[in-house]
């Protein structure tokens, strides 16, 4: 009973933490993916996927534990709704790597996670993001050659909406503030591979418009949570700082 009096206390104080704008970016942003959904006739499925994906998104823009519960949920029915597009590469990226991820993520932000939910912003040497880069140039091809074997739509577009996440997952598993510069490339390319449909498909594949509006809002989200994540990085390094003068043992946490 502690337990579940505990948990109900934490979402009272998430919720409660929301300022001004992030009431009314969040309201907004549900409410057009809604509004649009519903005139351009699109299925339950890309509905349910926006909503979530969107409070999922937000979660993170906050850096808080809850996002990468959200972001498995999301993640599981965009694999159907890309398979049902013929999106094979998509559906095989967050099917076999993406989830599995983001169950890490999972754990790793519950070890790292500090007063109300908070995760514990990390800096990343660089030789860790050149390793990322190189991993990144070495995929083009395997995945180049895997998808146009899939008769994958949109190869190029597909080739990069494959590899882009894989390093934005990354980066959010590591809890690095540049997951959202990569996470707004990564949109970018996605909002172009769901615009596709349309522009090639016509009237007949308007009600898709909701997957391309909704990373329309996650770029939006993505360039908030940079400057949250920059603010709480300098806010978590002074207190660091500030215990490690009162506590010289204390080391810092290098923990994924």
């Amino acid at each position: 009973m502690g337990n579940v009096t505990k948990k109900e206390n934490q979402l009272v104080k998430f919720f409660k933490s929301f300022n001004l704008f992030e009431i009314i970016f969040l309201t907004l942003s549900l409410a057009t993916i809604i509004t649009v959904s519903i005139v351009c006739k699109s299925d339950y499925l890309s509905i349910i996927y926006s909503l979530s994906a969107i409070f999922a998104m937000f979660c993170l823009s906050k850096g808080v534990f809850l996002y990468p519960i959200y972001q498995i949920i999301s993640d599981g029915i965009y694999v159907i709704q890309a398979y049902m597009n013929c999106l094979y590469g998509e559906s095989i990226l967050n099917l076999f790597i993406l989830i599995p991820i983001q169950i890490v993520t999972t754990i790793s932000w519950f070890k790292n996670k500090k007063q109300h939910s908070e995760i514990q912003v990390n800096n990343l040497a660089w030789q860790e993001y050149l390793c990322v880069f190189l991993g990144a140039v070495a995929l083009i091809a395997p995945v180049y050659f895997m998808l146009k074997a899939l008769n994958t739509n949109y190869l190029i577009v597909s080739v990069a909406t494959f590899i882009l996440p894989i390093i934005t997952y990354y980066l959010t598993l590591r809890r690095s503030v540049v997951q959202f510069g990569t996470y707004i490339i990564q949109n970018l390319t996605i909002v172009l591979l769901w615009l596709m449909p349309i522009i090639y498909g016509g009237v007949a594949d308007i009600g898709l418009l909701p997957m391309s509006l909704t990373f329309v809002i996650f770029i939006i989200n993505n360039i908030y949570g940079f400057i949250n994540w920059r603010r709480n990085y300098k806010r978590q390094e002074l207190k660091r700082q500030s215990e490690m003068k009162e506590n010289p043992i204390i080391e810092e946490d290098e923990t994924l």
